[in-house]
């Protein structure tokens, strides 16, 4: 009889029920491969988290064309992607302000983000709730990490 394996989501290793069988997975897009000490071979398909399901539709416009201005740059698919991470972060309020010391509509982390201020000209301090600033900074955020700050 064969282990029972379950496929855990983010990423996580699957568990292995008790057996001595030896298990190896490997992961390409969105199909994971778990081969087993014998010459059974299971594929399992794995809903990965992509940055492009978060939805887009709830900023309001002007919001929507100020990332669209900022990040169209990176591609459509980014920009768009971009809409939702505003929505996850703040609901697209300017001057939503986390216990965290994470600001504006991106939610950036100040002042640890301030230098995406200053590359702009501008005083992170007084500047963090204009959407046209947060959401530049938000992009040379971007532009230096990718997705990684936002937990992507």
């Amino acid at each position: 009889m064969l282990p029972i394996f379950l496929v855990a989501a983010c990423g996580h290793p699957p568990h292995v029920a008790p057996s001595t069988a030896r298990v190896t997975t490997t992961s390409i897009s969105t199909t994971t491969t778990t081969t087993i000490a014998s010459p059974t071979t299971t594929t399992v398909k794995r809903i990965e988290p992509s940055v492009y399901r978060i939805p887009t539709t709830q900023c309001p416009q002007p919001i929507v064309d100020l990332i669209h201005k900022h990040f169209d740059q990176f591609g459509i698919e980014v920009a768009d992607w971009y809409v939702g991470i505003a929505w996850r972060e703040s609901n697209c309020i300017p001057t939503a302000a986390s216990p965290t010391q994470c600001l504006g509509i991106g939610q950036l982390a100040l002042p640890l983000h301030r230098r995406f201020f200053e590359a702009q000209g501008l005083d992170w301090q007084t500047s963090w709730m204009n959407p046209d600033a947060n959401i530049k900074a938000a992009s040379l955020l971007y532009a230096e990490q990718g997705a990684r700050p936002w937990h992507l």
